[in-house]
This record gives C-alpha cells, sequence and structure tokens, in this order.
C-alpha cells in the first residue's frame, strides 16, 4: 500500500471514525476493490480523488435531510392540492349530472345527506335559485317574490313534468291535478304576463290526460278514446288559445342565465361544467330533447281522425292555421334563450305532417302541397357536427360530437381555444399520474439510500465529495432538460402532436397517442436520470471497481423510450388495414416506454438482492440520484400548474362554449345556433 492510498482511505472513511471496527472493515473493501481496479499501486494516480475529499467540508446531515424531507412535503402537498382539486372537480361533475336521477345521487336520496357539489354550489354561489328539479324550490322562491314570472313559469313547468299521476277522479267527479293551472294561477298569469300564450299551451296536457282517462305512467299505452269531451274540447280552446296570443315567451332561457350569473367566472373546464349542469337544473317547455309535447300530438292526432271521418275539410283547414300561428309564436321566442331551436323545428314537423297527410284526403291539395314543402323544408334544416362537416372533425374539441348543432359560419380557428382547453386539462391529469409513478421512484430510492447498515452507509457518505457539479449537470442536462426539450418540441412544434386534434378524434386515438407520448417523455427522463448516474459515478469511481453491467442496457431503453413519442405521434400519417391493426401498433409503440419502466423495476429488485460486500455502488447512486428524482417529481407537479395557467388562458380566449360568453343562452355556441334556426325557420314561415 502507498502513501497516498494509506491517505485516501483514511479521507474516505471519515464518518466511520467513532466506530473503530467498521472503519477497519470499510478500509479493507476500498482497498479490495483498489487492487481489483487492474493497474498496480504504484502507477494508480489518487491525487486528484485525495484533494477532492481533502477540500471536502465536513457533510451537514442535518441540512442534507431536512433538504429531502422539505421537498417531500412540498411534493406531496402540492401534488394533494392539485391532484385533488382536480379529482374532486370530476366527482362534482358526477354527482350534478345525478342530481335530477331519481335515486339521488349515488343512490342516496334518503341519506339525508346533501351532496358535496350542492354545499360547494351554495357557498360559491350565494345567489343560486335552484340546486335540483322539484317544485318545491320554486315555490319557496315564490314566496320571496310572488311577482316574478320567471320563476312562475318554472313553477308551473316543474309541477307538470314532475312523476306521478295528473290526474284523479273521485266517484262521477275530476279532482284538479296540481299540475293544472288554478283560477288564481290564470288571474296572476293575466297580472304579471299579459298576452303570452305559455300559459294556456302548458294545460293542454292535463286535459288531454282527463280527455282520455290517461295517467302520466300509463300515457304510452292509454287508447285515444275520448272518455271526456269537455276536457278534449277544453284542450282545443286552449290549443287555439296559444296560438291567437300576442307572443310566446318561456323565460327558462332567463332563469338559465340568473343561474350562471350566480357563480363567479369560472377558470377552468370543470368548473364551467359543473355551473352548466346547475343551469340544466331549469325546466324549458321546448328543449333541445323534448322535441314535441306529448299532449298536442294525442290531440292533434285525435282532432285528425274526427275531421277526416266528418269530412270536416274547413276544420283541417283551421287547425292547420292554429298550427303554423302557433309556430311562428314558437319561432319568434327562440332568440332569447327559452325555447330549443332543435325542439321547435322537431315539434312543428312532426304535428304539421300528421295535417298535411290527410289534407289531399279531404280535396285540399293545394294546402297539403304546401305545407308539406314548408315542413320538408323545415326538416332538411340540419346543423348537426356531422352534416355540416362529413369529411373528418372541424374543430380541435372533442364537445363538437355528431349531437350538437353548429352555426354554419363556425371557423376551426374559432374551435382552437376550446380544444386547447381541453387539451391542457387532459394533459394535467395525465402528469399528475405521472407524478405518483415519479413518487414511488423517490421514495423506492429513498429506501435504497437509507436502508443499508452504517458501515455502507458511512462509505458511501466518505465518497460522496468525489462527485462534481459538472456530473450534476450531466444528470440535469440528461435526464431532465433533454426529456423536457424532446418532448414539448415534438409535441408542440411538429405534426407529430395531437393538440391540433380533438380528444375523441378516431374514436379515442389522438388521447391514446398523448398518452402514449406523456408515458414516453416520462420513462426517458427517469431512464436517463439514472443512467446518467450511473455514467457518471463510473467515470469518478473507476479506481474503485464502481463499474457495473446495465449502463449500457440503460442508455439503449432511454432512447427506446424517446424514440415512443415520435412513434406515436407518426400513427395519424400512416394507413392501416383495420382497428386491429391499429392497436396492435399502438401497443407496439407503448412497449417502448413500458421497457423503461421494466428496467427501473430490474434496478430495484437486482438493488434489493444485492449482498452487503457489493452495496456500494447502489447506495452511491440511490444517494446522488434521489435529490434529481425529487426535482423531476416537483417539475412535474410544477408543470400540471402551469398546465392549469394554459387552462385558464384558453378558457378566457374561447368564444363559444364557456357560459359568460352569452347574455341570452348558455353559451356563445348556443346562441350562435338559435339566431341561425330563427333566421331559417321565420324565412321558411314567411316571417321575414
Amino acid at each position: 500500500m502507498t502513501p497516498e492510498v494509506e491517505h485516501f482511505l483514511e479521507l474516505a472513511t471519515r464518518e466511520l471514525e467513532s466506530k473503530a471496527e467498521l472503519r477497519e472493515e470499510a478500509k479493507g473493501e476500498l482497498m479490495s476493490r483498489i487492487n481489483h481496479q487492474g493497474m498496480p499501486l504504484e502507477m494508480l494516480n489518487l491525487s486528484e480523488p485525495v484533494a477532492r475529499l481533502e477540500g471536502a467540508k465536513p457533510p451537514r446531515n442535518v441540512v442534507r435531510r431536512s433538504l429531502y424531507v422539505g421537498s417531500l412535503l412540498v411534493l406531496l402537498i402540492g401534488f394533494g392540492i392539485g391532484a385533488g382539486f382536480l379529482v374532486r372537480n370530476a366527482v362534482f361533475i358526477v354527482q350534478a349530472q345525478m342530481m335530477g336521477n331519481p335515486y339521488g345521487v349515488f343512490g342516496n336520496r334518503d341519506s339525508g345527506k346533501e351532496p358535496g357539489v350542492v354545499t360547494w354550489a351554495k357557498a360559491r354561489a350565494p345567489g343560486l335559485i335552484f340546486v335540483g328539479k322539484s317544485s318545491g324550490e320554486t315555490a319557496a322562491a315564490l314566496e320571496k317574490d310572488p311577482d316574478d314570472r320567471a320563476l312562475f313559469q318554472q313553477h308551473l313547468l316543474r309541477l307538470r313534468n314532475e312523476k306521478g299521476d295528473t290526474w284523479k277522479k273521485k266517484g262521477d267527479a275530476w279532482k284538479m291535478s296540481d299540475s293544472e293551472m288554478s283560477d288564481s294561477d290564470m288571474a296572476t298569469a293575466e297580472r304579471i304576463d299579459p298576452g303570452n300564450g305559455f300559459y294556456a299551451f302548458i294545460q293542454i296536457e292535463s286535459c288531454m290526460d282527463r280527455a282520455i282517462g290517461a295517467t302520466h305512467s300509463s300515457r304510452s299505452s292509454a287508447s285515444s278514446t275520448i272518455v271526456d269531451e269537455p276536457e278534449f274540447a277544453k284542450a282545443l280552446e286552449f290549443f287555439s288559445k296559444a296560438s291567437g296570443a300576442e307572443r310566446f315567451s318561456d323565460y327558462s332561457g332567463e332563469l338559465r342565465r340568473r343561474q350562471l350569473d350566480a357563480f363567479p367566472k369560472a377558470d377552468g373546464f370543470f368548473e364551467d361544467a359543473i355551473h352548466e349542469v346547475f343551469a340544466e337544473q331549469v325546466e324549458q317547455s321546448f328543449g333541445e330533447y323534448i322535441g314535441y309535447d306529448w299532449g298536442v300530438i294525442r290531440m292533434i292526432e285525435i282532432r285528425i281522425d274526427r275531421l277526416v271521418k266528418d269530412g270536416d275539410a274547413q276544420g283541417l283547414l283551421d287547425l292547420r292555421a292554429d298550427l303554423l300561428g302557433f309556430s311562428r309564436l314558437l319561432v319568434a321566442d327562440i332568440p332569447n334563450g327559452g325555447v330549443s331551436g332543435k325542439g321547435v323545428k322537431e315539434w312543428i314537423t312532426s304535428n304539421a305532417t300528421k295535417i298535411f297527410n290527410e289534407l289531399d284526403t279531404l280535396g285540399q291539395t293545394n294546402a297539403e302541397v304546401e305545407l308539406k314543402a314548408l315542413v320538408y323544408e323545415i326538416e332538411a334544416l340540419d346543423f348537426t357536427y356531422r352534416s355540416r362537416h362529413p369529411t373528418g372533425p372541424p374543430s380541435h374539441s372533442a364537445r363538437f360530437g355528431s349531437w350538437t348543432d353548429l352555426p354554419s359560419d363556425l371557423t376551426r380557428d374559432q374551435t382552437k381555444p376550446a380544444g386547447r382547453t381541453e387539451w391542457a386539462l387532459a394533459e394535467r391529469a395525465m402528469t399528475y399520474v405521472a407524478a405518483v409513478i415519479a413518487l414511488w421512484l423517490v421514495l423506492f430510492t429513498a429506501f435504497e439510500a437509507f436502508r443499508r447498515t452504517r458501515q455502507v452507509k458511512g462509505l458511501a457518505k466518505g465518497l460522496m465529495p468525489l462527485f462534481r457539479w459538472s456530473d450534476h449537470l450531466w444528470i440535469a442536462g440528461l435526464g431532465l432538460v433533454l426529456p423536457l426539450v424532446w418532448y414539448v418540441g415534438i409535441t408542440r412544434l411538429t405534426p407529430l402532436g395531437v393538440r391540433d386534434l380533438a380528444l375523441d378524434d378516431d374514436d379515442g386515438v389522438a388521447i391514446i397517442v398523448s398518452a402514449i407520448q406523456v408515458s414516453g417523455a416520462l420513462m426517458f427522463g427517469a431512464v436517463a436520470m439514472l443512467w446518467a448516474t450511473y455514467w457518471r459515478w463510473e467515470k469518478r469511481g473507476g479506481f474503485l471497481c464502481l463499474r457495473g453491467g446495465g449502463v449500457f442496457l440503460g442508455w439503449v431503453l432511454a432512447l427506446l423510450a424517446a424514440a415512443s413519442i415520435p412513434a406515436a405521434g407518426s400513427v395519424r400519417f400512416i394507413t392501416f388495414k383495420d382497428d386491429d391493426n391499429l392497436a396492435m401498433y399502438l401497443i407496439g409503440v407503448s412497449g417502448l416506454a413500458v421497457l423503461g419502466l421494466l428496467w427501473l423495476l430490474w434496478i430495484g429488485i437486482l438493488n434489493l438482492c444485492t449482498p452487503k460486500a457489493n452495496a456500494l455502488r447502489a447506495n452511491l447512486v440511490s444517494r446522488t440520484v434521489l435529490g434529481w428524482y425529487l426535482v423531476g417529481a416537483l417539475c412535474l407537479v410544477a408543470g400540471a400548474e402551469l398546465l392549469r395557467f394554459e387552462e385558464r388562458v384558453w378558457i378566457a380566449r374561447d368564444t363559444l362554449l364557456p357560459s359568460w360568453t352569452s347574455e341570452t343562452h348558455l353559451n356563445g355556441l348556443e346562441e350562435r345556433v338559435a339566431q341561425e334556426y330563427h333566421r331559417e325557420m321565420s324565412r321558411i314561415l314567411g316571417e321575414e
């Protein structure tokens, strides 16, 4: 042993000077490693390692451990807050959508416990009117303001739409149901909202129930035989009265806006979606999915059958006039947000078709041709996604689905903010998943760094000064900067990214590709960081035989994980024979990233099985890479917050889908569609 080697051994084992026996064992291990390095001791130059150890300050273990613990706490708190709010909002969306479910939220209607989303909404929007669809809410609201015509209408609609029998009979006398307007209600309507045909129209249904002897639950199987002629005559009278009214005004659009305006302006996708669900608690007389009214359908069918049997052509023409008159009132109300253009369209075509089918039977050929042409022209109004964009997706956004009506002048640039908002949210969720994996890497690495015996840990601490800042820069560059630049450059700056597509493009392929790319970037960084640490310790501790297997393999797997990012994005430029080939390709590409994860697991298992005599290399690498894994995990959490900021920026630029983009409708998109429905149907009905 040369004096230089002996001096090196003394310096490297200073951490164990209080344990003489352990220190001698550690010196013996180091001497054994030096003897096996393949060079005579006389030729071995240890001047640089000795200088590094001599110049090293005593390690401040308390500070180092405090930094680790503090960083871990920051990571857990940041992750918990960010991911927690994301998960909470997702749960709130589900709860809000189930508020109208007859079994309550998650089946707990009778539990007496208020859903979390309702508690949240009440605190966030003290002026919120409705949190459900019961008539009890509207009754309570009307007690505070009995002359509020929007609340009054809503109360009537809720009574009409609530489940249960809409009529009862006691002896030979009919008992008025709760869904029929009383004389007091009619007087109120005339006082606060004169000239509105809404009130006459909504009474037709209860009249028809009594006219044919149907209940709410038996309507679909009820016959068309009239059992109460006065009630049927009253239904026809109400329809004529509604058709001849000055106007038809459904104020549910105004109520929806009051619901939305009670909330502060949302700065995220989920929050705005929750606001919209609360707005949808407002009932509409002609909503998009109601289409047409059951009672009017049955009334018109029975009336037509009787007129045809009686050969009453004039009566059929009068019915046509009432229908067209009422249709014009409905169309005039579309821009106000109370009735849906799609619902009005279906109502007109459904009922007008029944009339023109019989006009020719009674010799009214000209009237039949005229009405048929009008109906066919209205039916031809198709504003749906697939109709207007048959060659492919018109936008970046997944919310423009086949069921959504779109304005004719919608451009791709106008939909970009909506799509980017969705992508920012989706990528943020995937980043939090990646942060979970990174957190496990931190915990496993910390376990390996601190689980060893005092001799191994003391020797590793003594050798840590051999590692330079330049080595740390290599780790940061290869394990953090390069993967980030590679991922961002490909997904943001090249066509291999998919953020210009909708999330559900090609039946969800785009989101799968994005998930593979995020996974590839994560594995690229994790493997490259560990590989770089192994590599730099080989450079600094080669004379201690710190070389080992797996470094070259790690380099290969890091490149494969990196390759999965462009390979996944290239799917949009490849033509596959069928979906099976596409699926196999995506599985193969995702496997490039999975190989890196398997390698990390293999390294972890290998370290767990490594005996004390060979644990020095693993402990040194774990101590070195632990801090960088922590930094990487913190970068992921910080990146998720940057994506949260990006989501805020894009939703603020969206002029179509956020709830603040309209003063009359749910949002700007619905408003533009309504204006187009109004313009086109007014033209067809001869109003323009």
